[in-house]
């Protein structure tokens, strides 16, 4: 996979707020070449999930002639350095905590996708929550990102509102009507246990596939079924041309059906693509079905916080990874090479690492002040026990599913260049949870025995 630095500027993107910091390094026997860039390369097909859940994006851009010089950044006489540049770029004051860099207009430079905290409901055109910023050329020279949310088309409600922005929370970029162009999935996440009834506008929104015209305007693809016309709680996506018939698919996962009521997750969706931006759900027909029961067995929907796509076996085909939370199991879905699945994630070591202990949660050791079990250690807990002191624990806390990570992404890249793919789970890790909770992890790629492990 090939990177390349785009007139050598570097983004920093904050979970909170939007800054930019250009780097200082100089490009070394680049900087004489006038011959221009070759564009983009097309990159994984899916990427990896960032912290916001997206699976980023697929195809890239053709590029031009006379555009920037590519960059090596590692062929450097001097350490980076770099010098904060937000107002100057137009982000001064730019809030949000999913963000998505994309060129959604084919001149080679990165656009800006920026989705903000609410939920279900709708902004008023005059304060979107969701925002395009188009990078565009400054007066007097250099660049700088201008607002550009109402004329893109992103936030239309497909209900004809004109005067509000639909309720959006997450985008993943692919060319899934093979224009040339990237295209979108507007992830939608609805809290199923905030609906007022009847239901507002907003509540009513739902996950859409915009089509781009090339210029970065985009219009509604025809409804996914269910995501586009049912309640989800989305959390993340990945583009893919699992099958390899030349057109992406969509790869959709869900977080708790009903976050704080049960441990209960969603049915993650594999929709087929026709290569004209319309979708099919095959979700059953290729291995990927969970039930909501079936957590001992690894069988269960999984509160998912962001999802993957990569090809971690190297037989030239897309795999998919889902990163859960809850401390259950990571799933990893090898794919066969036709497009059907099967998760090896306990046996790769994906789903978790090896220590599943709960002897240094705090609530359990809470709930040993009051029980009296031979599992119980002698040290108490370090925490305020609530009221009752078992009331945080319960028997399921015990079980092998319950004593993982709570992994927020994984990213896929071959680190140590054996030409397998490695990964790394990013994790929060919370103290109470004890060692049995996972942190943050690289995962080795090893085909030595035949299989990933």
């Amino acid at each position: 996979m090939a990177l390349r630095s785009t007139a050598r500027v570097g983004l920093f993107l904050s979970a909170s707020c939007v800054g930019l910091a250009l780097s200082a390094w100089g490009c070394g026997s680049d900087e004489s070449s006038s011959s221009g860039s070759g564009g983009s390369s097309g990159g994984n097909a899916g990427g990896s999930a960032g912290a916001a859940g997206s699976g980023g994006s697929v195809g890239g851009s053709a590029g031009s002639a006379g555009s920037p010089p590519s960059c090596d950044v590692h062929a450097t006489s001097a350490a980076p350095s770099f010098v904060r540049n937000t107002a100057a770029w137009g982000l001064e004051g730019v809030e949000g905590n999913r963000i998505s860099a994309v060129d959604l207009d084919g001149d080679d430079y990165p656009d800006l996708i920026i989705h903000g905290l609410s939920n279900n409901t709708r902004a008023p055109n005059s304060a979107p929550t969701s925002r395009i910023l188009m990078n565009r050329e400054k007066a007097g020279g250099g660049r700088e990102f201008v607002d550009e949310t109402l004329a893109s088309g992103y936030g239309m409600p497909r209900d004809g509102d004109t005067e509000n922005q639909r309720s959006t929370q997450l985008a993943v970029a692919a060319d899934v009507d093979n224009d040339g162009d990237l295209d979108l999935f507007s992830g939608t996440y609805t809290d199923k246990t905030k609906l007022d009834n009847p239901q507002t506008p907003g509540q009513m929104d739902r996950s859409e596939v915009l089509l781009n015209d090339g210029s970065g305007h985009f219009s509604l693809a025809p409804q996914l079924v269910p995501h586009g016309n049912t309640a989800h709680p989305t959390s993340g996506a990945t583009f893919a041309d699992v099958d390899l018939d030349g057109n992406i698919d969509l790869f959709v996962v869900g977080w708790y059906d009903r976050y704080g009521f049960s441990n209960a997750g969603t049915q993650a969706r594999l929709y087929m693509g026709a290569g004209d931006g319309t979708f099919m759900d095959i979700t059953g027909a290729v291995g990927l079905r969970t039930n909501e029961t079936g957590y001992t067995a690894g069988t269960n929907h999984r509160p998912a916080y962001g999802t993957t796509s990569c090809d971690v076996d190297g037989d030239g085909d897309m795999d998919l990874l889902i990163s859960a939370y809850g401390r259950q199991l990571n799933q990893l879905y090898l794919n066969d090479g036709t497009g059907s699945f099967t998760d090896v994630g306990p046996e790769s070591l994906f789903a978790g690492d090896e220590n599943q202990s709960y002897a240094d949660n705090q609530f359990f050791l809470c709930w040993c002040t009051v029980h009296d079990d031979p599992a119980c250690p002698s040290e108490g807990p370090k925490v305020q026990c609530p009221t009752p002191a078992d009331g945080y624990w319960s028997s399921t806390d015990t079980l092998a599913w319950r004593n993982n990570g709570n992994t927020f992404s994984t990213a896929c890249g071959d680190v140590n260049n054996d030409g397998l793919a490695d990964l790394y789970n990013a994790e929060i890790h919370h103290w109470w949870a004890g060692d049995g909770s996972d942190s943050s992890r690289l995962l080795l790629g090893d085909m030595s025995g035949g299989s990933i492990k």
